[in-house]
């Protein structure tokens, strides 16, 4: 949970707390809207209600508080349109990475943890070396070069283990022999 969020149940118990004593909290709500990193709607009458509402909460700024302009306050509280459900077996378009504009297909969907398995045709350079095969020279040049998609190749890769100055170390092992 968020540091916000756990700012306005803070808050929340505070109004409960205060609810029937002499001088309860004046404050009508308390607004965290996803995807805004350390801000915090706190809605009163008076900025002097927010200020004793916010005393005494170690997560909040006492002195940077500023009111919301009237023409902006409906735009803060806007609800944004629902983002459609992903379904297995559906195509989606990728947006970022090495793979923007490739599609992909939805191989499975954890709505709880929100994360999504795709099934998508790899963009893989057999060309570039990786790993202790880099030299210096691989390590300072950065190309922006995107592959090719192409179904991966076994023969391929093959080659590219049995070429001789590819080597590491000369070594030939088989998994669970060391």
């Amino acid at each position: 949970m968020g540091e916000e969020k756990l700012v306005a149940l803070q808050l929340m118990r505070k109004f409960l707390a205060f609810e029937n004593s002499n001088e309860p909290l004046q404050i009508k709500s308390v607004v965290v809207k996803e995807g805004l990193k350390g801000i915090i709607y706190i809605e009163a009458f008076k900025q002097s209600h927010v200020a004793n509402a916010i005393n005494g909460v170690s997560a909040l700024n006492q002195f940077n508080v500023t009111m919301v302009p009237i023409k902006e306050m409906v735009d803060t509280l806007r609800v944004v349109k629902d983002i459609p459900q992903l379904k297995v077996n559906s195509y989606v378009r990728l947006k970022r990475t090495m793979y923007k504009d490739d599609l992909a297909q939805v191989d499975w969907v954890d709505v709880a943890q929100s994360k999504v398995n795709l099934r998508i045709v790899p963009r893989i350079d057999y060309n570039r070396m990786r790993g202790a095969l880099r030299t210096d020279a691989d390590r300072n040049h950065k190309v922006k070069r995107r592959p090719m998609p192409r179904l991966f190749d076994l023969d391929r890769i093959n080659c590219i283990k049995c070429h001789p100055s590819r080597e590491i170390g000369g070594e030939v092992t088989n998994d669970g022999d060391f």
